[in-house]
């Protein structure tokens, strides 16, 4: 025997018997037999779920009952930790998949907030990118959203942080804590949403962005003010924008009076009052005001007194029905359908 195959034998050697040693100290009892006795056979088989957190062994490893049945016996601690993990991470790997958005993603990960890696986006992300190959790589920025990376955050919000000196130690701060401050932001951003006066179009278009980055953090029951005033405002711009056109170059300074006060009026509900008496002196009625269709019903006190301080349709004052066919009309379609 050469002097390297000897330095070969002695390292199989010891391989072998560390392998040896390993099988001897697990506590896993696994059937030799049926189509997963290789996985199944494994000493390692825990790890892959404890250690390296594969996703594919605990789907494995939660279909097969009489497997968990032996592993319970056998170490029950070791069966609650691998059984709490494999379902996590099952949980997980669900997170990601189908139409999985920033905001779904972030409410599954707030339920799971023992969770070892998914808290930190780079954590995250990484285990995604080693263990979910199949996933759209356009997914993946998702979840640097769903976790409030920095680089996933609006100006607006990075503005609204760096003005609480917070900016600087963003990126080492908690899931937990950051995603409380963004309910913050959220939340005053929501108050400044019902107070604000969009007249037009381009002032809509602001309202809705920044009600959509909103929903995105409150819940469905904390935006019902916000689109309740949403619908109001572009009642009330639609209904401004007509008056402007109707009104042109009328010289009427009581129709330009009312025209002024529509377009400096310090909330939709005002607009709307001036905008009705405009139309009424002009003999028209606006086309906006008469779709009060809402996307949610009024909720709230202040919600229900903007509603009830709106102008409501009535019945035109000349209502025409249709004229009735007469009999010789009704007689000669009849014969028509003969033919």
């Amino acid at each position: 025997m050469t002097r390297s195959s000897a330095v070969v034998f002695r390292l199989a050697a010891a391989l072998l018997l560390a392998a040896c040693a390993a099988s001897a100290g697990t506590t896993e009892t696994a059937p030799a037999a049926g189509p997963e006795a290789a996985w199944r056979a494994t000493a390692s088989f825990t790890d892959r779920i404890l250690v390296d957190n594969d996703p594919w062994t605990a789907e494995a490893f939660l279909a097969d009952r009489s497997y968990q049945e032996g592993l319970k016996k056998s170490d029950a601690a070791l069966y609650q930790r691998t059984f709490a993990r494999a379902a996590e991470l099952v949980d997980l790997k669900g997170l990601l998949d189908g139409t999985a958005t920033a905001r779904s993603i972030r409410l599954g990960v707030l339920k799971r907030l023992g969770c070892v890696f998914c808290l930190q986006a780079p954590a995250y992300r990484a285990w995604a990118e080693k263990h979910l190959k199949y996933l759209d790589a356009a997914k993946l920025p998702a979840i640097e959203a769903a976790l409030w990376s920095w680089t996933a955050l609006s100006p607006a919000q990075q503005a609204w942080i760096a003005g609480k000196k917070l900016d600087a130690g963003w990126g080492a701060m908690p899931f937990v804590r950051r995603h409380e401050l963004m309910r913050e932001w959220a939340l005053a951003e929501r108050e400044a949403l019902l107070k604000a006066n969009p007249a037009d179009n381009t002032a809509m278009e602001s309202y809705y962005a920044r009600a959509g980055a909103i929903a995105q953090i409150l819940g469905n029951h904390e935006l019902s003010g916000v689109w309740n005033r949403a619908d109001e405002a572009a009642q009330a711009s639609a209904s401004l924008a007509e008056a402007r056109a109707k009104v042109g170059r009328n010289a009427d300074p009581r129709v330009k009076a009312l025209l002024a006060e529509a377009t400096s009026a310090a909330d939709p509900a005002a607009r709307l009052s001036a905008l009705s008496r405009l139309f009424e002196g002009l003999g028209r009625r606006p086309r906006a005001s008469c779709s009060r269709s809402r996307r949610r019903a009024p909720t709230s006190a202040s919600t229900t007194a903007r509603a009830a301080s709106s102008p409501r349709c009535s019945k035109p004052p000349f209502s025409r029905r249709p004229k009735e066919p007469s009999r010789a009309t009704i007689s000669r379609s009849s014969t028509r359908r003969r033919r």
